[in-house]
C-alpha cells in the first residue's frame, strides 16, 4: 500500500479511488455498506491526499511592499 504521495500523478490516482469509495457509498446508501477494508482503505488514501495537500503551495504568498 501506498504510503507516501510524490507526485502530481500519485495525487491524481489516490483521489480517483476516493472518488470511487465515496460513489460507492453513495450509490448503497451509506458508509456502513463499505467493507471494514475499504472504510480503512478510504481513510488512509484520505490521509495521504490531506499530507499532499497541505505540503503544496496552491496559491503563491503575496510579498509584501515594506
Amino acid at each position: 500500500m501506498l504510503n507516501q504521495i510524490t507526485s502530481e500523478e500519485e495525487y491524481r490516482q489516490v483521489m480517483k479511488k476516493i472518488e470511487t469509495y465515496l460513489q460507492q457509498a453513495t450509490n448503497s446508501g451509506g458508509f456502513h455498506s463499505l467493507t471494514p477494508e475499504e472504510c480503512e482503505a478510504l481513510q488512509h488514501l484520505s490521509l495521504l491526499a490531506e499530507a499532499w495537500e497541505d505540503n503544496i503551495l496552491l496559491m503563491p504568498n503575496r510579498q509584501s511592499n515594506t
